[in-house]
């Protein structure tokens, strides 16, 4: 038995994902759905992690137990398509499990399968099981790692989806985003790489054993704090993000003019009486419900009469508010800072990128030119 410290850490990651696990399945915050799916995550990664301890430290038992081997490290092709299914699961309201979800399983399936064929029906001294096994390999990390390349695409493209929806309905998106899931795919882009690199090393033979020890040492430290971020804000999703994008869509029923010109001046009535824009986290679904229009019709409204969606068309009223307050302020004893709060911004980046689009000067040039 060979304890080393690469393998201590693996035996701890791995019992933490399989009590983490074991915690998500019971979890009552959040959905069930995403919740559920979070805990096979641990769980196909904690078996991950155990494998490699065992491989680590006990070679004979592994060679002993070939298939035990290989479910184990095999999960490694479930990583990837669980993460993705998450964060779908976050961004997308009527997310269901169902027997389709299935079909992301089908590489794990496959390459388990194969190799339980080559154990069991091929002379392990024979030169073409030798062959064989090289083949399955090559074949087995070629998949890999396309596969985890096309969804981490996928997840990517996802939250970017998820992001210009979002944007119909809220103004502003610094406190609903997903950031933090951007943050997840980040750690598994880099651990998924280190790993990549460590395999093209020992592949070309220019590998030394510290350097690929030391890989080893960074995949595993970034699988951890991944997975313990994941449980951190994970734990902190009361409501699945996705509950935000309720389904605002636009009516099939087109509205009639003379509804259009009524919700048109309901609208800048209330816009120009209450100055509702100066709340920072005003949404959707609070404006409607203070002006009483349904809310996909006010969202209609506003796209077809003002042609902009809800974020931006509150944006615009707090960027017009922006320029009174920098023009009234000629001796500026307001900080910048103080106008976008006053108008209504709660992000600094959204303002100046709202200003800029708006006048097409920075918050600081215009009151230069104000000044000069």
């Amino acid at each position: 038995m060979n304890l080393g410290i690469l393998s201590l850490i693996s035996l701890f990651s791995g019992l933490l994902l399989f009590l983490l696990g074991i915690i998500f399945l019971f979890y009552s915050h959040g959905t069930k759905v995403s919740n559920y799916i979070l805990a096979a995550f641990m769980f196909s990664n904690g078996i991950l992690l155990i494998d490699f301890f065992a491989l680590l430290t006990f070679p004979s038992f592994i060679s002993s137990f070939p298939i035990m081997d290989h479910i184990g490290s095999h999960c490694y092709l479930l990583l990837s398509p669980l993460l993705y299914l998450y964060i779908v699961s976050l961004c997308k309201i009527d997310f269901r499990l169902s027997l389709r979800i299935l079909l992301h399983l089908i590489p794990y399936v496959v390459f388990v399968g194969y190799a339980a064929i080559l154990v069991f029906f091929n002379n392990p001294k024979s030169v073409n099981f030798n062959k064989n096994w090289q083949l399955f390999w090559f074949l087995y990390k070629l998949a890999l790692h396309t596969q985890i390349a096309i969804y981490l695409i996928l997840s990517f493209v996802q939250l970017n989806k998820y992001r210009k929806q979002i944007k119909e309905i809220y103004s502003n998106l610094v406190n609903i985003n997903l950031t933090w899931v951007n943050l997840i795919l980040y750690l598994f882009t880099i651990m998924w790489s280190t790993d990549l690199l460590n395999f093209i090393l020992n592949k070309v033979q220019i590998s030394k054993p510290w350097l690929s020890e030391y890989l080893l040492f960074q995949s595993i430290g970034i699988n951890l704090i991944l997975c313990l971020s994941l449980i951190y804000k994970g734990m902190q999703q009361t409501a699945s993000p996705s509950a935000i994008v309720s389904s605002v869509k636009y009516s099939q029923t087109k509205l009639e003019l003379g509804d259009y010109e009524k919700y048109k001046k309901l609208l800048n009535d209330f816009i120009a009486k209450e100055k509702p824009y100066l709340t920072p986290d005003l949404n959707l679904d609070d404006l409607s419900k203070k002006i009483n229009i349904p809310q996909k019709h006010l969202s209609q409204t506003i796209h077809t009469c003002f042609n902009l969606n809800f974020n931006n068309f509150i944006n615009l009223h707090r960027v017009e508010e922006a320029k009174r307050l920098i023009e009234q302020d000629i001796k500026e004893k307001k900080t910048l800072y103080q106008i976008l709060s006053d108008a209504g911004f709660n992000s600094k980046s959204v303002f100046n990128e709202s200003f800029k689009k708006t006048t097409g000067y920075t918050p600081k040039e215009y009151r230069k030119n104000i000044k000069s």
